[in-house]
């Protein structure tokens, strides 16, 4: 549920076609949920409850952003790996 909840919830493009699958299957397994483990729960109140918890789920097992790596001379290419573009000056 998770993942289906991520690709609806956080779709780049809110009118993709696998946003649009991703939220509607979402709502069926939110209702098959609610009818299996809290039929006596008001349904809003059991999927705001169901969405905290994928969004701490989520945010729990976020893959980190790659950081670029600083070198010692501030530039983000290190100056022993850069090479010079253009003439050396030497012939």
């Amino acid at each position: 549920m998770a993942n289906l909840y991520d690709r609806y919830a956080n779709a780049l493009d809110p009118f993709s076609e696998d946003r649009s699958k991703a939220r509607q299957k979402f709502k069926e397994k939110l209702a098959d949920l609610h009818d299996a483990q809290a039929p006596t729960m008001v349904y809003d109140v059991f999927k705001i409850e169901v969405i905290k918890l994928l969004k701490a789920y989520l945010k729990r097992n976020a893959v980190p952003y790659p950081s670029i790596p600083k070198s010692t001379s501030g530039s983000p290419l290190d100056a022993g790996t850069a090479k010079p573009s253009g003439p050396t000056g030497s012939n």
